[in-house]
């Protein structure tokens, strides 16, 4: 069948939207499992691109027909960040493949399309737009979908933005078909987009989400196709005129995004003073040597923050009231989970210092416990900010998987390096200065509950119909005067346990916030990114397809550039010699990276804590240097450390560091071959639960799936078992240099389960793990 009416064709594409809306609004029937989301995506994206060869005028897939399916099969794996890249080259690809089949020339709708992603990469680079786009979608569509009792939504889940690209790209196609054309499909566009809006506000189901968003973007493309012509090529003058045109917005738009990366970026001050004031927190500075065991996962505690950032070379003190004299020198003040408003003497110096060009952080939590809310937004709200008498909660049920970092620090970090748990979402009163820090993309805000405080306000934590989703903002900050001020939503990452994953975060993240661009530059770069963005089309119509698809290069090697740039000048030197505990998780350990989860290491981070040591997960890339007062810490390794990283921690213990390795037979020929030159070997014996001695304690430990050792001669036994009249060694230590290497026969025991966790604990394994880390001190 051939479709020769492009009219027809939009009506097929609307009826199939229309079937989709009944049937997901007929009932939500429960969770799919991955393979049946993936295959009903997949489903849609083939059957709509079908749609697509149809219009234009292919009796079969041809080869690029072919093309045309394979982009729309890669475009639904990603449902983040990469689905809009991918959506546009299917997109590109569909309209090279249509004027091929057609026999017709280039069709201009690619340069719309370029403009549309040239829209998404920009925005990229003005968090302020971004978080006024959003704001603006939450309001629009919570407006839109009230009658029906829906809820507001992001960008993300509204299509506010694609929208906005349609149209873009609709301005910078041309030629047209007809004037009337171009506004029936702005009417279908936007009717599509209201139906869009209202199955998202009406479900909560993630997978018809992802299913809803899919089909909205891909039907928006040959509803496009519809309103432009086709047009031929052009001579030499016109071939000119396309390298000139093409060369100076591609040069431009490169030194801008690079431009904007140094421009958002400045070298730290090295040291930094910070201040903590203490408003009555909600909360304590213990660390977890000052609690019982059993007792550091507790409620929280914050004893931590400040010795990590000493430990990266700043000063930091802890007073709790404001004195002008005494923050004149301050770089930095921070108030966590504050319990008493502010005096007014205290108020207008707290504000001449940010005024006059201080930092100020204010951290709080959700659901107005213990008043947290009610007190920080009397600090934060004369500045248009504010926290939400919510939860924010990630609908993937992990934050990795739904965070976003704002520009610089997204050049640098990691979702899994910041560390949210369940905090406040934040809001900022509708301006161009306003800035987020933290973004959640797929997350909604659950409304506290004033009557359950048994479970501190917190309502039932699950997607109900009427929340808001899509973007959250969970930290934001604004110009005040010549300083700035930032909210946090949540205090998670900034207390002891977590900060073993986020410390080199929160120190990049303090100094940037101490030491940020000035405040006029967020302004000047928001009015560029939005007058690229409205110039787009003017300058993308004069170009050809291959025009397009260089600034679109340009645009992509720039983001590289300015990438690189911003993690090269907020990258932190590690601190060498400074007492960290490294516990290595970049080579394939087979542990639990669930919170509190029993074959964790939560237990062991807080061991390292209670000894002194500052515990810091590597995760990926090579060993840091480690300084002589540092410690090495590997459980259940898979992979064998490189040659570099052995040369590394050989010569750290040679000049007094030490290092803790557990391991077991199945894994320790290929991990350990290191072990095997030094020595010492894992025999093939398996020994099951025991309990060895362990000399000169009085307790015996537990083990939980112990290997003997062969041990050669250097090596000296710290623990050891008689089973059947035979002795096995299960623990050994050989000194090297001026520090030690400690091997472990068995891993269990340096798991959360076999140590402490909230409530519970080992106290036998407790106090052997803390003798192998004080052994030989003193």
């Amino acid at each position: 069948m051939r479709v020769q009416n492009a009219w027809s064709a939009a009506t097929c594409v609307v009826a199939a939207f229309c079937f989709l809306v009944l049937a997901l609004l007929a009932g939500e029937f429960g969770e799919l499992a991955p393979a049946l989301e993936r295959l009903a995506l997949l489903l849609a994206t083939a059957g709509i691109t079908l749609i697509v060869i149809l219009l234009g005028g292919s009796r079969r897939p041809s080869v690029g027909g072919a093309t045309v399916l394979a982009w729309g099969v890669l475009a639904i794996r990603p449902i983040g960040g990469w689905a809009i890249p991918l959506y546009l080259l299917w997109a590109v690809f569909a309209f090279r493949c249509l004027s091929r089949d057609a026999g017709s020339h280039s069709p201009r709708p690619v340069h719309g399309l370029i403009a549309l992603g040239a829209m998404y990469v920009l925005l990229s680079a003005s968090p302020e737009l971004s978080h006024l786009l959003a704001e603006s979608s939450a309001a629009l569509t919570g407006w839109v979908t009230q009658p029906i009792g829906g809820g507001a939504l992001g960008t993300s889940a509204s299509g506010l933005t694609w929208l906005l690209g349609c149209l873009l790209a609709l301005a910078g196609g041309g030629p047209y078909r007809s004037r009337s054309r171009v506004g029936a499909v702005v009417l279908i566009l936007l009717g599509l987009w209201l139906a869009h809006t209202a199955i998202q506000s009406g479900i909560t189901l993630l997978w018809m989400r992802d299913l809803a968003k899919t089909c909205y973007i891909v039907l928006s493309i040959p509803v496009l196709l519809s309103a432009f012509a086709h047009r031929g090529s052009s001579g030499r003058q016109a071939r000119l005129r396309h390298v000139v045109g093409v060369g100076l917005p591609a040069i431009l738009l490169a030194i801008f995004v690079v431009g904007s990366a140094a421009w958002s970026t400045a070298p730290g001050v090295t040291p930094m003073d910070v201040c903590f004031l203490e408003l009555d927190m909600l909360g304590s500075w213990q660390t977890p040597a000052d609690t019982p065991y059993g007792g550091a996962f507790s409620g929280a505690s914050f004893g931590l923050l400040p010795k990590y950032l000493e430990a990266y070379g700043h000063r930091t003190r802890v007073v709790d009231r404001v004195e002008r004299e005494a923050i004149s020198n301050t770089d930095l003040v921070v108030i966590i989970n504050p319990g008493r408003t502010l005096e007014t003497d205290e108020r207008d110096a707290l504000f001449a210092f940010v005024k006059t060009g201080g930092a100020l952080v204010v951290m709080g939590d959700h659901t107005n416990v213990g008043g947290v809310m009610d007190f920080v937004n009397a600090i934060v709200e004369p500045v248009g900010l504010g926290l939400r008498f919510d939860s924010a909660v990630a609908a993937r049920h992990k934050w990795v998987n739904a965070l976003r970092l704002a520009p610089p620090l997204d050049a640098l970090y990691r979702p899994e390096d910041v560390q949210v748990s369940i905090g406040a979402s934040v809001w900022s009163r509708p301006s161009l200065l306003a800035a987020p820090l933290l973004v959640g993309e797929a997350a909604f805000s659950d409304p506290g509950d004033p009557t359950n405080t048994e479970h501190a306000l917190l309502d039932n934590l699950e997607h109900d119909r009427g929340e808001r989703y899509g973007e959250l903002a969970l930290a934001i900050g604004r110009p005040y005067g010549k300083g700035r001020i930032i909210l946090f939503g949540d205090t998670s990452g900034f207390q002891n346990v977590s900060l073993a994953d986020s410390a080199p975060y929160v120190a990049s993240l303090l100094e940037w916030i101490a030491d940020g661009p000035p405040a006029w530059s967020g302004l000047c770069r928001t009015l560029l990114v939005a007058a690229l963005i409205l110039s787009a089309p003017i300058a993308l119509r004069a170009l050809r397809e291959r025009g397009a698809l260089l600034i679109v290069l340009a645009l992509l090697v720039a983001t590289g550039v300015a990438g690189w740039t911003a993690a090269a000048r907020l990258r932190l030197p590690l601190p060498v010699d400074a007492g960290f505990a490294f516990v290595d998780l970049s080579h394939g350990q087979h542990v639990s990276t669930e919170p509190l989860g029993g074959e964790s290491l939560d237990g062991l981070i807080v061991s390292l804590a209670r000894t002194g040591y500052l515990p810091l997960l590597v995760k990926r890339g090579s060993l840091p240097p480690i300084g002589a007062s540092d410690l090495y810490v590997s459980v259940a390794a898979t992979s064998p450390l490189g040659r570099h990283e052995i040369t590394r921690l050989e010569r750290g213990i040679a000049d007094g560091a030490r290092a803790i390795v557990a391991t077991g037979w199945p894994t320790a020929d290929d991990a350990w071959p290191w072990l095997e030159s030094l020595g010492l070997s894992i025999r093939n014996i398996p020994l099951g639960l025991i309990r060895p001695d362990a000399l000169p304690l009085e307790s015996r430990p537990q083990m939980g799936a112990a290997w003997p050792l062969e041990l050669s001669e250097e090596w000296l036994p710290v623990a050891s078992v008689t089973m059947e009249g035979q002795a096995f060694v299960v623990g050994a230590e050989r000194p090297l240099g001026l520090g030690s290497l400690v091997v472990l026969g068995d891993i269990d025991i340096l798991l959360t389960e076999s140590l402490e966790t909230k409530g519970t604990y080992v106290p036998e394994n407790l106090e052997f793990v803390r003798y192998l880390l004080t052994r030989g001190e003193g």
